[in-house]
Formats: C-alpha cells, sequence, structure tokens
C-alpha cells in the first residue's frame, strides 16, 4: 500500500470476509461446502438499488468511447469532469450499426441522427467529435458547417503541433543512435509521435477542407449543376436555380421557357462529351439570340450573376465541383442570408435561397449514388434547413436517402422542433438532446417520456454543460456525459475565443 501511494493510487484496506472471498474467487481455487452458500446480508432498500432486470446501458456494445451514462439526477453545476469520474458505465456509440441486419434488440433501422440543444451546450462539441470518430471508418465523409469555423481552427491546431516536430525528429534521432532493436526502437519511436501528436497532424491533413467564399476564383462553379450531376438530375437543379433567380419570368412566355429548355439541353450533352462547360453558358448562348426579349432578358440574368455568390451555381464550368469521392470533406458556406417563412424576400435572400437548393441537391446526390457504399453527411446549424419552406423541402429530400442507400444524415440544430414536420415524419433513429431551454415538454415527448413527471423534468432540466440525453436504436434511454479525451483533438472544436484567460481578468 505504501509503494501504490507513491505512484499516487489509493488503496482502501480491506474489511471482513473479503481477502477470503477475493481468494476463493479465484479460478483454480476449490469451493468447499461452507464456501457455496455465502451470504451477503442487507437491507430491502439496499437490494432494491441493485437494479435487477434493469439495464441502464445506453449506445452499443462496441463502439467508439463517447464518454459515460450519468445514473443520477444531480446538477453538476457545469463540472462535467465530476460527473465522469462518478459513473462506472462507459457510453459507446457506432452510427454505421443502426442499419445493420440480425442486431438482437434494434427496434428499427432509421439510420439517421438527431443532436439538438441550446448554443453553448456542447452539441457542436459532440457532433464534431463523432465526425472524426465515424469519419476514420471506411465510409465517405460529409461536413456541411455553415458557419465556416471548422477549417480555420482544425488548421491553426495542426500549425501549432508541427512547430513541435523538430523538437521530436531531434529525439528520434537520439533513440536511432542509441536502440539496436528494431523492435524496441519503432515502440519508442511510435510512444513519441503520439506524444506530439502526429497521428493527429496526418488526420487533419487528410481533410479536403472546402470553403464556399467566391472571393477565391477557384471555388466558382463548385455547385454548378451541369458540373457535378448529370443528365435528369443536372436538368432539374438546373431549371429550379433558375426559377429561383427569376420566378415566373421563366414559364410566363413560351419563347423564353423554351429557348432555355433547349440550350440547357446542349449545354449538357457539351460537358458529357468533355467540353468545360456549365450552367452561365446557357445564359450566354441565349444572350445571342435575335428575339429581343430572349436576348435582353439573358443579359439581364448574365448582370445578376456576375460578382454575386450566384457565381458558385452559374459558371462556365472551368472548375471542379466539390469532390464526393475524398475521404473525408469539410464543406463550409459563409454569406447564406435566409428569409423566415411568410417574410417578403429579399434579392440577397433569394441568392441564398438558389446556394441552398444546389448545396441540398449535391448532399442528397452524395449520399444515394452509391448503395455499397457507407455515406454519413453532418448538417450543422440545421435550423438554417426550416427557417424557409425551400429549406424544409431540402431536408426532407436528403433525410429520405437513407437505410436503402446507406446514408446516415446527423442534424445538428438548436430545438428538437426542427427535426420533424407535419410534411416529414422520418423519423431519426438515434437522439441526443442535450439542455435546450424552455422547450423541456417537447424534448420529453421526442423521447416517449412523461412531460409531467417531475422526476423526469429534473433529471433532463439538471443536464450540465456537456450532458445530453440519449436515445439508441434499441429504444433505451439514458442521460450521458461527453468525454473528450484527447487535449490537442478537443482545441481542434473550439468555437469561442478570448484574449482574456478568466473572468478574473476583468475584475
Amino acid at each position: 500500500m505504501t509503494a501504490m501511494e507513491g505512484l499516487g493510487v489509493k488503496i482502501v484496506p480491506s474489511q471482513w470476509d473479503q481477502p477470503y472471498l477475493f481468494y476463493k474467487m479465484r479460478s483454480t481455487e476449490e469451493l468447499t461446502r461452507s464456501d457455496r452458500y455465502w451470504v451477503q446480508n442487507m437491507k430491502v432498500s439496499a437490494f432494491v438499488e441493485n437494479l435487477f432486470f434493469v439495464s441502464q446501458k445506453v449506445g452499443s456494445d462496441i463502439g467508439f468511447y463517447f464518454g459515460r451514462v450519468d445514473h443520477t439526477t444531480l446538477n453538476w453545476a457545469g463540472n462535467y469532469e465530476k460527473a465522469i469520474a462518478s459513473s462506472p458505465t462507459p457510453f459507446f456509440w457506432n452510427m454505421f450499426q443502426a442499419n445493420k441486419e440480425d442486431i438482437e434488440g434494434k427496434l428499427g433501422d432509421s439510420p439517421h441522427v438527431g443532436i439538438f440543444g441550446d448554443t453553448g451546450s456542447g452539441k457542436s462539441f459532440f457532433a464534431k467529435l463523432a465526425f472524426v470518430y465515424h469519419s476514420i471508418l471506411k465510409g465517405l465523409s460529409l461536413y456541411i458547417d455553415p458557419k465556416d469555423e471548422m477549417k480555420s481552427q482544425f488548421l491553426y491546431v495542426r500549425d501549432k503541433l508541427e512547430s513541435y516536430l523538430p523538437e521530436m525528429e531531434e529525439k528520434i534521432a537520439d533513440l536511432v543512435a542509441l536502440i539496436e532493436d528494431d523492435e524496441i526502437l519503432e515502440r519508442r519511436i511510435r510512444n513519441l509521435e503520439f506524444a506530439y501528436h502526429k497521428p493527429l497532424i496526418d488526420y487533419i491533413n487528410h481533410i479536403h477542407f472546402v470553403s464556399l467564399n467566391t472571393k477565391d476564383k477557384k471555388n466558382i462553379g463548385a455547385l454548378d449543376p451541369i458540373v457535378f450531376l448529370e443528365s435528369e438530375q443536372a436538368k432539374e437543379l438546373s431549371t429550379q436555380v433558375t426559377e429561383g433567380l427569376i420566378g415566373t419570368k421563366l414559364t410566363e412566355d413560351d419563347r423564353f421557357e423554351n429557348s432555355f429548355n433547349y440550350h440547357l439541353q446542349q449545354v449538357i450533352e457539351r460537358r458529357a462529351k468533355g467540353e468545360a462547360v456549365g450552367l452561365l453558358n446557357v445564359f450566354k448562348e441565349m444572350a445571342k439570340s435575335k428575339e429581343e426579349l430572349i436576348k435582353d432578358r439573358s443579359e439581364n440574368i448574365l448582370s445578376k450573376i456576375s460578382g454575386t455568390m450566384l457565381e458558385l451555381v452559374f459558371s462556365e464550368g472551368k472548375n471542379p465541383s466539390v469532390s464526393m469521392d475524398d475521404h473525408i470533406t469539410v464543406l463550409g458556406v459563409t454569406g447564406l442570408n435566409l428569409a423566415k417563412s411568410g417574410e417578403v424576400k429579399t434579392a440577397q435572400n433569394k441568392m441564398s435561397d438558389i446556394i441552398m437548393y444546389a448545396l441540398g441537391d449535391f448532399c442528397r446526390f452524395f449520399g444515394a449514388r452509391n448503395r455499397d457504399q457507407e455515406t454519413v453527411i453532418f448538417l450543422d446549424e440545421g435550423w438554417f434547413f426550416n427557417t424557409t419552406d425551400i429549406g424544409k423541402g431540402i431536408l426532407m429530400r436528403m433525410k429520405r436517402v437513407g437505410r436503402s442507400e446507406n446514408n446516415f444524415l446527423a442534424l445538428i440544430t438548436q430545438s428538437v422542433k426542427d427535426g420533424s414536420s407535419d410534411e416529414d415524419d422520418t423519423a431519426f433513429g438515434t437522439i441526443f438532446a442535450f439542455k435546450e431551454t424552455g422547450n423541456t415538454k417537447a424534448v420529453l415527448q421526442a423521447f416517449g417520456l412523461p412531460d409531467d413527471d417531475e422526476d423526469v423534468i429534473t433529471w433532463y432540466e439538471n443536464q450540465t454543460k456537456g450532458q445530453a440525453l440519449a436515445k439508441d436504436p434499441f429504444g433505451r434511454i439514458g442521460r450521458v456525459v461527453i468525454h473528450g479525451q484527447n487535449s490537442a483533438l478537443n482545441e481542434c472544436f473550439k468555437t469561442t475565443f478570448s484574449e482574456m484567460e478568466s473572468a478574473k481578468v476583468v475584475a
């Protein structure tokens, strides 16, 4: 005990029959007649705390470690480290398990995940942790980042870690000079690489970061339907985004509509033959028309597109679209300004709707094109899609690309109300509800829990930062506390920054 105390490990002395029973439980020990009937006396109130026939497990039997199951109803007052330390039950999760066959006890096959909660509740940290873990599997992973904040923070952490690599290389050189045994040398080098977070650096370098900002001319046409879609799909989306741009002017005159359809088909066929053309070429060809109406309207469309975010969608096809084949893609979108349902739309609102149209179809095609390939889409700030009727329709179409296509959608948003609507009853097979102020009733109803039980209400409302109610595909519900074990990786998920180290600086 003294030796262990010197190592910082506390050992409690055994009492009563504990030493005897400990030795008797060894696999080679022989049990005597008296050993077989050892009885531990306890009160009924203590006995029921064993919770026989009751499971407090939630998540997957085999999966990534995400934290602990909190068996209490306590309010940890922001001290989630203490909540982690208080729980003996780990929380594992593998989202790909949701749509697999022959898994005993699974209640449904919906692969979609809902992650809900207030800003600052911990939902974004958890979502990004889940994205990183699942992205190292064989499936293709896509993270839609409307704030475009992941790229800068991940690259900041990478650059900081890389600044220590020369120090690591010096230590490796010393090891090579001192150790002759190759096996021992390899193990020591690997330990050094982990200590300097070399695997994390390699992982970040493996991510394909895309920031859809037209200030970078390489992004022009990244969401052009004729560039990333084919034939009928390209025609359908091209028509939608054009109608979003000019409204009824597309169809009010047969001459203009016929010209648009003809030239659209011609440009799609030219693209199929390998020519670098895009949706903008349709209107450039129409602007050559001898029909004054067609010519003037096409020139008007070209003037609306020039120098705006619409160049992401309307291009001459000279740049490639966002790749659908990269293993890990983080797609950042900036400048969206969406109107709420019922509001009169400004020109900026209409342009944002068009980008959303294209982005939604990109995600849908990404998930549906290969049934034999697992694909996972993390859609952050999902409330964006519920602020407009257009967005709701896009989200509904994305959710319906699911089990048969082997696609997993993780919707990250502020409220459980954003996860469903009267028009769309597509269920989430897995739900994580972080603290959502003022919406307790809706959250409990989403979990199928009684919304008038004071104990249940306290159980949910006493959640602290980093805690969530979790419902898995087996129908089990528990309160979990999220645990990010790698400090360098945790820094990648930061979203708030301050030059002040603590509140004491203010004083």
